[in-house]
């Protein structure tokens, strides 16, 4: 099979990928716990997000600014966010290529850590999931194995509200409605919830699967919507 173009750099497996809406960029994630940005046309490496504020651990998931969908002349949205199983997901701007922002969802417990063996069983507890950020209100979205969706504020750095699903459900995916201040998680509980992002509080569910849900699409009407 023919293949366009090769990108060749990561240290190990290639985990998560996307085009940039402009399409002059491709961003990948792998398991050595980079992320890289590669030209499209040459398949050159331009940068790699590593060492210091980096992440420690393998990339999981990976999510571009919806405004840069809409708009790709929006410098300021021009952004990437990456989750990791390092419990941590990282803010990075493609244009300055620098992390901007740190979100510690689920970090690791320095006793766990020093505890060695200890550390390594509970490292999947500490994984993200899924990485979202909101396309009105400067915010962003983690979810992770540990049963929470958490919304962070971008400009001040801070978690703003915590969505806690029943028994501590591992989160799936999650994603953030078009206009409305509202995610929709999906978990291993088999249970499809829709939050309200600025109480922390579910608005609705969606029950009928027999064993975890492992991802969801949003199909939007005039109101707040339906999920498939």
């Amino acid at each position: 099979r023919h293949h366009h173009q090769v990108f060749a750099g990561h240290e190990g497996s290639v985990t998560a990928g996307l085009f940039t809406p402009d399409g002059r960029t491709v961003v990948t994630g792998g398991a050595d716990g980079t992320v890289r940005l590669w030209a499209p046309k040459k398949g050159t490496c331009r940068h790699v997000f590593n060492g210091h504020d980096a992440h420690e651990a393998p990339i999981t998931c990976l999510a571009v600014h919806p405004a840069w969908e809409k708009d790709e002349t929006n410098d300021s949205a021009k952004l990437v966010i990456s989750g990791s199983e390092d419990g941590t997901a990282k803010l990075m701007h493609v244009g300055t290529k620098k992390i901007v922002a740190s979100f510690p969802h689920s970090p690791p417990d320095t006793s766990e850590v020093a505890a060695g063996a200890a550390a390594s069983a509970s490292a999947e507890g500490l994984s993200v999931e899924s990485v979202a950020i909101c396309p009105t209100l400067p915010w962003c979205a983690t979810a992770g194995v540990d049963g929470n969706c958490k919304i962070w504020n971008m400009n001040s750095k801070t978690m703003h509200q915590c969505c806690a699903h029943p028994l501590s459900a591992a989160v799936t995916k999650m994603m953030w409605h078009p206009s409305l201040p509202v995610v929709v998680t999906s978990a291993a509980d088999g249970i499809v919830r829709m939050w309200d992002a600025r109480q922390g509080t579910v608005v609705s569910d969606y029950k009928g699967h027999t064993d975890m849900v492992l991802d969801v699409k949003g199909c939007w009407g005039a109101g707040v919507g339906g999920v498939d």
